[in-house]
């Protein structure tokens, strides 16, 4: 079926028929128009084909959310999200994902991913919950628990953060876990790190089934 609208601009912009898309690179090509004149083509192409690559979604998320609430958190954590993120979190906002497991490296354990957090509407009354990602980020900050330029999205399931860096887009897993009370923070933040992929949309392809696993 032809698409109108965002998507429509996008297929045209990239000499592509009408209806290339499906829903979920839809979405994705929805979300980049903003600064289309001044991105290279080749950029925006390569957005949408991360998409057209990933099958995943994320079960039993949170009340959907528009554009302007992601603007508004990242006015409150200070972070610019990637266009992966806006597309993903536009389509399914938090929850569990459908491929669980990171296990990237062999000299590491394999991490199951339980959790996404969500994004805050307009209409939540209390934004400072922990479920939301905004409102855990705070808490983790104020107590220390946490670098200001990590802001994290999601948990494993021993409760450690999945995490945002502001300062290079990397995906950064913090383990709380390894935490000693007579080492001073800033040794423990610099511990509890391990960069997992550069790029968000990195991670999320590499995020793999429990089947495949050691396979």
């Amino acid at each position: 079926m032809p698409h109108t609208g965002s998507v429509a601009y996008v297929e045209k912009y990239l000499n592509l028929p009408s209806g290339t898309y499906g829903a979920l690179e839809a979405l994705a090509a929805s979300h980049i128009t903003v600064g289309l004149k001044v991105v290279h083509k080749k950029s925006h192409l390569q957005v949408v084909e991360r998409y057209m690559m990933v099958n995943f979604k994320l079960n039993n998320p949170d009340i959907s959310i528009l554009d302007s609430d992601i603007d508004a958190l990242e006015l409150e954590v200070g972070i610019s999200f990637p266009a992966e993120f806006r597309a993903l979190y536009l389509s399914f906002n938090g929850g569990s994902p459908s491929r669980e497991f990171w296990a990237q490296d062999k000299n590491y354990e394999p991490i199951r991913i339980e959790d996404f957090k969500s994004v805050a509407g307009a209409g939540v009354v209390d934004r400072a919950q922990t479920k939301y990602i905004g409102g855990f980020y705070r808490r983790m900050v104020e107590r220390n628990v946490l670098p200001a330029h990590l802001v994290p999205f999601a948990v494993d399931e021993a409760g450690n953060f999945i995490c945002l860096d502001k300062l290079g887009g990397e995906v950064v897993y913090f383990s709380v876990d390894v935490f000693q009370p007579d080492v001073d923070n800033h040794i423990n933040h610099f511990n509890a790190q391990k960069i997992l992929s550069l790029s968000f949309s990195a991670f999320i392809q590499s995020l793999i089934d429990e089947g495949e696993v050691d396979s």
